[in-house]
């Protein structure tokens, strides 16, 4: 991993030196403190850690005005994956365990193995070229509200930023890699369910249950984010 410092000097200067500073490279500078869910559609949003933390969001959104709300479900260090798969079992109502897709980091499949095994719906999500920063601009189109009862989410969103070239200070088109947990979980699993389920794109499939399970909801948002120029 690139050392803190070269990522970006300034919040290296705040958070590890713990000099005054201010973050001018801030990522989701439109995000607010809420205190419930808006009503919508929701999804459970999940990223693995070890010394790291193992989190779980859950995400509610409506893609007919760009409007989500966040909620920290849990954020913990040193969870195995049977302690992982207890505290989803634990928190997440048993009727949305094969109802609502759980959206787990595809470079883990044996761990989203094992969490399918255990009875929950697990979709991995999309890694490749750019993914990260189309993450990133997709979620940046939504208002999202944190919830109160998330302080670790509240404290990454207030610090999560954009890396520096520290010779140029050049802004780079990639997150400085630190305190970026619940932020990954978020970007990349609403933005896999945007391109899987509501969306497509001509290398993507899209999942079974969105023409099985939910034949009722009819997506047409996808113009929305791409233009009108997009095509399936």
């Amino acid at each position: 991993m690139i050392p803190l410092e070269k990522q970006n000097y300034n919040y290296y200067r705040i958070y590890t030196l713990g000099e005054w500073g201010q973050l001018d490279t801030l990522i989701f500078d439109n995000w607010y403190d809420a205190k419930d869910h808006i009503d919508g559609e929701y999804i459970y949003c999940s990223d693995f850690g070890y010394n790291a933390p193992s989190t779980l969001c859950k995400v509610t959104f409506d893609d007919t005005r760009f409007e989500a709300t966040v909620e920290e479900m849990f954020y913990e260090k040193e969870l195995t994956n049977n302690q992982f798969i207890k505290l989803c079992k634990d928190l997440i109502p048993e009727k949305d365990w094969t109802r609502i897709p759980l959206y787990a980091d595809c470079a883990e499949p044996d761990r989203i193995k094992e969490i399918e095994d255990h009875g929950i719906w697990v979709v991995p999500t999309h890694k490749g070229k750019n993914s990260v920063k189309d993450g990133i601009d997709f979620v940046k189109r939504f208002h999202v509200g944190v919830l109160e009862n998330s302080p670790h989410v509240n404290k990454e969103r207030k610090s999560y930023s954009w890396r520096k070239d520290k010779k140029t200070e050049r802004v780079l088109d990639e997150p400085v890699k630190h305190n970026d947990h619940a932020m990954d979980a978020v970007r990349s699993g609403l933005f896999t369910h945007w391109i899987d389920v509501i969306g497509q794109t001509p290398t993507m499939k899209i999942l079974d249950w969105a023409t099985t399970q939910h034949e009722d909801h009819k997506w047409n948002n996808w113009e929305r984010f791409f233009g009108e120029d997009w095509e399936e």
